[in-house]
């Protein structure tokens, strides 16, 4: 852990060895619905904690700033351990929505660079099905579960209406 300064007082924030499971899985969800902003970030070839031109040069969307704010206030719940403000530590997203913007401002400089270390494993492109390894991957192909549901080929499931309302799925054959 180490100690940085804070408007108002000191924070303690967790290095990347340092984080619990829930802290990190909390940051890699907050990751994957800002993998878009990420991906354009990275495009501009511009590091965000040193260049003020990376929003404008990325070109982001309205959605894609607001899932890397929420990815930024993740990853303050994760890193902050404590500080020495009068004020309950933020315990959620929302309770950092919640913080001076000053002080979110500095809380997020001072745990960008862990949660990167954190969030470095995480692959933020969607599967390929035409590269090696795909067969392996834990999802099968939506054909597979035909024969659970009890249609076979050639076989079609309509819908029957009935004098109810309630429809009753039929195989197709008359009877």
């Amino acid at each position: 852990m180490r100690t940085v300064e804070i408007p108002g007082g000191s924070a303690t924030i967790r290095e990347a060895h340092e984080i619990r499971v829930r802290d990190e899985q909390l940051m890699q969800g907050a990751a994957v619905a800002a993998a878009p902003a990420i991906k354009k970030i990275q495009a501009t070839g511009k590091d965000p904690s040193e260049d003020a031109d990376w929003a404008t040069e990325a070109g982001l969307s309205l959605d894609e700033w607001l899932h890397l704010n929420d990815l930024n206030n993740a990853a303050i719940v994760a890193m902050l351990a404590g500080w020495t403000l009068e004020r309950p530590v933020p315990q959620s997203v929302d309770d950092v929505k919640e913080l001076p913007a000053e002080l979110g401002k500095a809380l997020g400089t001072a745990t960008i660079k862990d949660a990167l270390q954190v969030l470095n494993g995480v692959d933020f492109d969607p599967s390929d099905p035409s590269k090696p390894g795909f067969e392996q991957t834990p999802t099968e192909p939506s054909a597979g579960s035909a024969p659970r549901s009890g249609v076979t080929e050639g076989q079609a499931s309509t819908a029957t209406p009935s004098p109810t309302g309630v429809s009753i799925a039929t195989d197709g054959s008359s009877t």
